[in-house]
């Protein structure tokens, strides 16, 4: 019986991640992914997004901790036909609660999606998650 409930907790969970690969949500995967869906949000084109981590911010981050200094990083966006835009990008924590601003064009601490951490890790997690809890019922 534990057995057949493992095995229906599994393919429920097979089940749900093909469904999500399926729907194909845009996957936010670096700084740049974010701040290019900030952009489109706010109707900006743009032909490429540039980022640096000035000094002593970078220090600051690194050396200090997230509670300290936040993530933050200089922003310059090229677009078609016009002068560049420059900000900055800042995170809380380095990958989460993260905004855009860009003066110039009237983005002031937009919001970014999270930067969800890389596939291979996500899978991994869900592995050993699914493994820990088929253990369980065969237990």
């Amino acid at each position: 019986m534990r057995v057949a409930g493992a095995t229906a907790l599994l393919g429920g969970a097979i089940l749900l991640l093909v469904l999500g690969v399926a729907v194909g949500t845009p996957r936010v995967s670096s700084h740049h992914d974010a701040i290019a869906v900030v952009l489109r949000r706010h109707d900006v084109a743009f032909d490429q997004i540039t980022t640096e981590q000035p000094w002593p911010v970078a220090f600051n981050y690194y050396a200090y901790g997230a509670a300290i200094a936040p993530y933050q990083l200089a922003v310059t966006v090229q677009r078609p036909g016009a002068p560049p835009l420059g900000g900055s990008f800042e995170c809380a924590d380095g990958m989460r609660r993260c905004v855009l601003t860009l003066l110039d064009a009237g983005i002031i601490a937009a919001p970014a999606p999270d930067i969800a951490p890389p596939p291979a890790a996500v899978l991994e997690r869900w592995y050993a998650e699914v493994r820990t809890i088929a253990q369980r019922a065969i237990r």
